[in-house]
């Protein structure tokens, strides 16, 4: 109010009074609409000071749930790197095991074929010399003996079939026994067929020297 009626004392000689207190009242009115404005403003800022908190404090939270998912994350990366580890060892033990037994089966089957071999070569041979043994005889004899001849021979052929069959018997049980073992250690969708040659029949003709 000071500077009001200063401004009154100083104005009055050179302006009326009407022009000077609508001065003074302008003043006034743009007085409070500074301080409507800087309230306002002070509100403003109070709001946004209250919103920012509010962000920050969230921002916070978004940052720990954050890192929640990234630590979650890495021991599920963890785990699974893990578990595939064990899968994977697993598996190779068992593809060892099997084919180590696979490759066991082979080498018995490969024995007993040898053996196979060695008896129809033995076989071969005893043929061989039986008939030889007759022919022989055939020629140092005459025909009044042929019957009993033949009767002997007959019974020395018996012998040899008996012989035969037998081993043929003795090769097959062993291949169905170890195809059985075969089949029990490989997958269906990769049967290997492993086939022995059987015995070959002879007649005197390819027995013939």
């Amino acid at each position: 109010m000071g500077s009001a009626e200063q401004l009154r004392k100083t104005l009055f000689f050179g302006y009326s009074r009407a022009s000077v207190e609508e001065k003074i009242q302008q003043m006034h009115r743009e007085q409070k609409m500074l301080k409507d404005t800087v309230k306002n403003q002070e509100e403003t800022i109070n709001d946004l000071k209250e919103r920012l908190a509010r962000f920050e404090s969230k921002e916070l939270l978004i940052s720990e749930v954050i890192v929640e998912a990234k630590d979650l994350a890495k021991n599920v990366i963890k785990d699974a790197h893990a578990e595939a580890s064990d899968i994977r060892s697993s598996t190779e033990e068992v593809v060892t095991n099997r084919l180590s037994n696979f490759e066991l089966s082979m080498a018995e089957l490969e024995a007993i074929k040898r053996e196979i071999v060695l008896q129809e070569s033995y076989l071969k041979g005893e043929l061989k010399s039986v008939l030889q043994k007759h022919m022989d005889f055939l020629e140092t004899i005459d025909l009044s003996t042929f019957g009993k001849i033949k009767e002997e021979l007959d019974r020395s052929m018996d012998l040899a079939k008996t012989v035969k069959e037998e081993i043929q018997q003795t090769e097959t049980e062993k291949q169905e026994n170890n195809n059985r073992k075969i089949i029990d250690l490989i997958p269906k969708s990769k049967v290997v067929e492993v086939e022995v040659d059987e015995i070959p029949t002879y007649n005197f003709e390819q027995l013939r020297f």
